[in-house]
């Protein structure tokens, strides 16, 4: 991971990371067509609504600076929020197509701006009437070794676990915790793939599940992550394919392989229920039916998704109800063609 240097002397300027930005240049592609305009879009914007240069036309999807890929009303709040907790920045956080900005265009605003336009959302998604915002924290990955991904109990780790783009912890009417951890795609195809399964050290006998799933129904244990080599609780007596999943799905591939992120995200969630109720939330672009596709998919192979939600990022601007965050969301966001 690229390290992003906060100089407090120099109004909290970000600065990029050369190599990242040469070593994206040089593998420049796009998924689809959306991707292509958006990109096309979000540069047009940088150029002609907010004036600002680019070094070169290869690098014009880069800003310089963090500061000005952020909305303006909050980017000195959120900068300050990021040196006081520390939060961890993506390697293309400087990118037009950032996820992680569009995260915090979006979502910063409605948690520091607009709370209650954004418990309105969620209460009418889940049938609860929340009342307050107890808790969040961006980037958020658990405090605890739940999901077994530490190396011990005692090592928590900075890279490589399952985290969530936003955690939010609300309180209902009646004094309850609603949690709701929200995972963000802007223009990402899918979700990640699943590491145990494109592992080089998954061979032979560990294998074997992967391609002939329909054994995970039997023993989800023999999972090359959940148990056969590495120590992950992703499956658990509560949470597995046989009680958890329509097990007609499970015979050839597993189902896994490619969209892993959604388990763990969900699993997660589904830990953290045990002591209050837990929603894993997507947030996208409203344009994006590709990751809607995947997002779909996962749902459909569960016996339950009472506990999955949805939200576009124009639905929650518009609940804000302020004139000048739907015209930036608006001018920036949404797709001229």
């Amino acid at each position: 991971m690229s390290i992003y240097v906060i100089d407090c002397h120099k109004n909290n300027v970000f600065k990029y990371h050369t190599t990242t930005i040469n070593n994206y240049i040089m593998k420049k592609k796009f998924d689809n067509e959306f991707q292509e305009q958006m990109e096309n879009q979000l540069i047009r914007f940088k150029e002609e609504n907010q004036y600002l240069p680019s070094k070169s036309p290869k690098k014009a999807c880069f800003y310089s600076e963090l500061s000005d890929n952020l909305y303006p009303p909050v980017k000195h709040g959120f900068l300050q929020y990021i040196l006081q907790y520390g939060m961890p920045l993506h390697d293309y956080v400087n990118h037009v197509r950032s996820s992680q900005a569009y995260c915090i265009n979006i979502l910063y605003p409605m948690v520091a701006l607009y709370p209650d336009a954004l418990l309105e959302v969620l209460s009418q998604k889940t049938g609860k009437h929340l009342s307050k915002i107890l808790f969040y924290e961006f980037e958020y990955s658990p405090e605890t070794n739940i999901l077994g991904e530490w190396k011990s109990d005692d090592n928590r780790p900075e890279e490589y676990i399952t985290a969530v783009d936003l955690r939010i912890d609300t309180m209902d009417s009646e004094g309850h915790t609603v949690i709701f951890l929200i995972e963000v795609k802007f223009t990402e195809a899918d979700f990640t793939s699943c590491g145990g399964f494109n592992s080089t050290g998954n061979i032979d006998k560990t294998r074997e599940v992967c391609e002939d799933s329909s054994k995970l129904l039997t023993d989800f244990h023999l999972c090359y992550l959940n148990g056969a080599k590495l120590k992950r609780t992703y499956f658990d007596s509560d949470f597995n394919p046989s009680m958890s999943f329509k097990n007609s799905v499970f015979q050839k591939q597993c189902p896994f392989a490619n969209n892993h992120q959604c388990l763990r995200n969900h699993t997660l969630a589904r830990k953290l229920s045990q002591t209050h109720p837990t929603y894993f939330v997507l947030l996208h672009h409203e344009s994006n039916e590709s990751i809607m596709q995947w997002w779909n998919k996962y749902k459909n192979i569960l016996n339950d998704d009472k506990d999955l939600l949805e939200l576009t990022g124009r639905e929650l601007v518009q609940k804000s109800g302020n004139r000048l965050f739907e015209k930036y969301y608006n001018d920036r966001y949404t797709l001229k063609i």
